[in-house]
């Protein structure tokens, strides 16, 4: 029997990680812009007046995909 293992934490293939890195990029930023805000304040803004939020949870999906393709090829993740 032959058994095929992807490596343990493959971030090219966990788009939710993308995800949870640019919102603390964007929260850190805005924090540091006015500490006034509130917490629920920034991730507002992060989730509903951020005009590029919708394009960018786009590309890290196709950025996953464009992994995943290179996976099912059997090539390095290099």
């Amino acid at each position: 029997m032959f058994l095929n293992l992807l490596y343990p934490i493959l971030p090219q293939l966990n788009p939710i990680e993308e995800f949870f890195a640019m919102v603390k990029v964007k929260f850190n930023h805005l924090r540091n812009l006015d500490q006034s805000l509130t917490i629920e304040r920034n991730l507002t803004f992060i989730f509903t007046e951020s005009a590029d939020f919708s394009e960018v949870c786009k590309q890290f999906f196709t950025h996953m995909r464009s992994w995943l393709e290179k996976a099912l090829r059997y090539e390095d993740f290099v």
